[in-house]
């Protein structure tokens, strides 16, 4: 040992130094990067099966729209105007030419109200007991073995009155409409109607076929596979028995080779299951990972050689020039710029280190011009916001800071939608806002108003003729910041431009009640608040509020008083315009975007996608229809609203349970004290345990108290009475009673016989 450390110390510094440079550093960092590299490739493959899950998702959501709006067209089409399309198809079904063409002629009008305006519905068909068929819109080549074999089709005769969904791709299936294309994944809705619908009893089965987004959308993520650059693999949508009903590749999985990876994600279709799945090559899934452990792996390499090359260097001359850039650098760090240091060592530290002070001089220079220019900013933005919050008006606020009441403007409405964040992440959606607005290009023109964590305001100050144009380009680069690095939507209202500050109240107050329309439009829409409150005016805002009562009752799952309000709102439309029940229906979709809102969810949540409600309800032509639209709607609600009362009240058995648990040894314990701490009526309480729990409170108690006397029976020498107070009874004839009854043996016989 002595003669090591005799021999350590007579070692050159540079020997001494790269002995230590391998030894305390290299050899570390290296099985370091082997453990990162281990785990990057397995953290990059979940990755990318979550990225493929992740798009799945986006698929499902996709197909499960179009059933939903394809099951409710189905229906509205079968039981509109008291099933007189049913009838018109019925008429054709004769010899009669003259009543066949009168018939097919009011068939065609009903095809212009209910299929012409919706592009995605290409034919609606019928079919009767003699074989004879009549199709609408568009005319499908079909091969009639072929559908009559399908699942849907036999489930739909088993089933009168009920809707099947079924499917089938023009590219594999050999099966076409005039006018469509080779490769379109195409819905079916079937519906065989009884004698109560078709009172005719010629109408066999109705199918109405839809094409759907869910095909674009996988070619979308695919489109690149065969040419090798899609690591999204083959996609496939398959049935419950392994038949593929969509493909991006014909033929079978094992045609294609061996090795590749399945993910596979279910979606519920009614009765039946279908399935969601990516063939992905094993190596597609670490490609990224190879790729950046091969840059990874070059630049460790050339650092390591670097590192050798410079280090004597480094020792000799390098160490206290770099020492001193180091406390400069912590000076300015600490946010003062009066810092020079001394240049010092070689020519090319040297020159760092004027580089270095010149750098301060000019950053100096920068912040005492960029401190100029924000200035008027904000003070506009601190005026701005006292406003926005009642705490000075307009007048007031012109008298201090004249510049402000001299301003051309526009107030804007922002709503930032899935803000149910953490308090962390809702600071930094602030900050992204704040730092959008001291961008150079609009700090001098743009502040802000946060109202809340969703909700805020921006004042922009209009300095040219023409300022939609940059005006919209800011929106545009605020829309997409949000979305880029928080993944949220922007929901914007645009106000009108004003001249003074006497017009900021009413238009503050026209932008707020603007952004009331949100709820009407898709998340990531730019409405104009002069447009919409001219189009659509008060009346829609005035409908909510008067509607308020029916939506509360929908949310309430209280289907009685959500009866009798509708038809009252029924009753009232009878004198109605077509206008004037749009406005309603429309107030109804804001009273029900507004209670959402108050019970944490949004209607995105409740429906699955923020549909353009306002366009939906336009698109709507006749009275009939929108109180169809209507009837559906508040049955979603009152659907949605009785799932989630259900797992609540389920919750609170749980929490039934656990109190029963903890307090079993409480002898006076009672059933109103355990349906007080639940907040549940006492007998509505003790039927809804016993249905829940399969026994009564009484029973469950005696059961937990039960097994808590064997326990101590087993395992401690108290005496029987003692046992009986510690389980809660009061009685020890009474606990011994119980426990007889229960395990046929008496508390001193099974104690002896443990």
């Amino acid at each position: 040992m002595r003669e090591w450390k005799r021999k350590w110390k007579k070692m050159s510094l540079k020997k001494t130094y790269y002995i230590m440079l391998g030894g305390l550093i290299g050899l570390p960092i290296f099985i370091i990067f082997l453990v990162s590299f281990s785990i990057l490739n397995q953290q990059y493959k979940e990755q990318a099966i979550e990225n493929v899950k992740q798009m799945q998702q986006t698929v499902i959501a996709d197909l499960t729209s179009d059933i939903d709006e394809l099951s409710m067209r189905m229906t509205t089409i079968i039981y509109a105007n008291d099933y007189e399309m049913l009838g018109y198809a019925a008429g054709t079904d004769t010899k009669d030419q003259r009543e066949k063409f009168r018939n097919r002629e009011e068939l065609e009008k009903m095809e212009n109200l209910y299929l012409m305006p919706n592009k995605e519905v290409i034919a609606l068909y019928f079919l009767m007991n003699d074989g004879t068929d009549t199709f609408l819109k568009s005319y499908i080549t079909r091969e009639k073995q072929r559908v009559e074999e399908m699942s849907w089709y036999h489930n739909a005769l088993k089933n009168k009155e009920k809707v099947y969904i079924g499917c089938f791709d023009t590219q594999s299936s050999g099966e076409l409409f005039v006018g469509g294309k080779k490769d379109m994944f195409i819905l079916v809705g079937a519906l065989s109607p009884d004698f109560t619908t078709d009172k005719s009893g010629k109408i066999k089965m109705v199918e109405l076929y839809q094409s759907s987004k869910v095909a674009e959308r996988i070619k979308e993520n695919n489109r690149d596979y065969l040419a090798g650059k899609n690591r999204l693999g083959i996609a496939r949508i398959t049935d419950e028995k392994k038949n593929c009903l969509f493909t991006t590749v014909d033929g079978e999985p094992d045609e294609w080779g061996k090795g590749y990876t399945c993910i596979k994600t279910p979606v519920k279709v009614y009765d039946s299951t279908w399935y969601i799945e990516n063939y992905i090559e094993p190596e597609k899934l670490t490609e990224e990972f190879r790729r950046v452990a091969v840059v990874l792996m070059l630049v460790i390499l050339l650092l390591f050689v670097l590192l050798s090359y410079y280090s004597s260097y480094f020792v000799k001359s390098i160490v206290k020039p770099i020492q001193e850039m180091n406390r400069g650098l912590k000076v300015v760090e600490s946010g003062q710029l009066d810092v020079h240091i001394k240049a010092a060592g070689q020519f090319e530290i040297r020159s760092m280190i004027h580089q270095f002070n010149a750098m301060v001089k000019q950053l100096q220079v920068f912040f005492n011009e960029y401190e100029d220019k924000l200035k008027s900013g904000r003070n506009a933005s601190y005026y701005f916001r006292e406003i926005m919050a009642g705490r000075m008006t307009p007048g007031e606020a012109a008298k201090e800071y004249e510049p402000f009441s001299k301003d051309s403007y526009t107030i804007l409405g922002v709503y930032i939608y899935d803000h149910s964040v953490s308090g962390n992440e809702q600071i930094k959606i602030q900050d992204l806002i704040q730092e959008f607005c001291k961008n150079s290009r609009y700090a001098s023109r743009c502040c802000s108003y946060i109202e809340n964590s969703a909700q805020l305001y921006l004042y922009y100050r209009i300095v040219e003729k023409d300022y939609k144009s940059g005006l919209h380009q800011m929106l545009q680069e605020l829309q997409r910041s949000a979305e880029r690095e928080f993944g949220r939507n922007l929901f914007i209202c645009e106000g009108e431009r004003c001249e003074t500050l006497k017009e900021f109240q009413k238009e503050a107050d026209r932008v707020k009640r603007g952004m009331e329309f949100r709820y009407l439009f898709p998340e990531d829409a730019r409405i104009e608040s002069g447009q919409v409150l001219e189009n659509e005016g008060e009346p829609v805002l005035e409908a909510s509020n008067k509607l308020e009562i029916l939506v509360r009752y929908a949310f309430l799952a209280d289907e009685k008083n959500l009866v009798f309000e509708r038809e009252k709102l029924f009753e009232e439309i009878r004198t109605l315009t077509l206008a004037e029940i749009q406005k309603l229906a429309k107030g109804i979709v804001i009273a029900a975007g507004k209670r959402a809102e108050q019970n944490n969810d949004t209607i995105a949540g409740i429906f699955g996608k923020q549909y353009n409600y306002s366009e939906k309800i336009d698109h709507i032509q006749d009275v009939r229809s929108i109180r169809m639209w209507i009837t559906n709607f508040m049955n979603w609600l009152l659907n949605y609203a009785a799932s989630k009362l259900d797992v609540a009240e389920n919750d609170m058995i749980i929490l039934a349970k656990r109190y029963l648990q903890d307090h079993y040894d409480n002898p006076d314990l009672t059933l109103s004290e355990v349906a007080e701490h639940v907040g549940l009526n006492e007998k509505y309480f003790s039927n809804r345990f016993t249905k829940e729990a399969g026994e009564t409170v009484s029973a469950y108690l005696t059961g937990i108290r039960m097994q808590k006397a064997k326990e101590i029976l087993k395992t401690t020498n108290f005496k029987v009475y003692e046992v009986a107070e510690m389980v809660g009874y009061h009685s020890v004839e009474h606990f011994n009673r119980v426990f007889k009854k229960t395990f046929e043996i008496s508390p001193t016989k099974y104690r002896k016989s443990e």
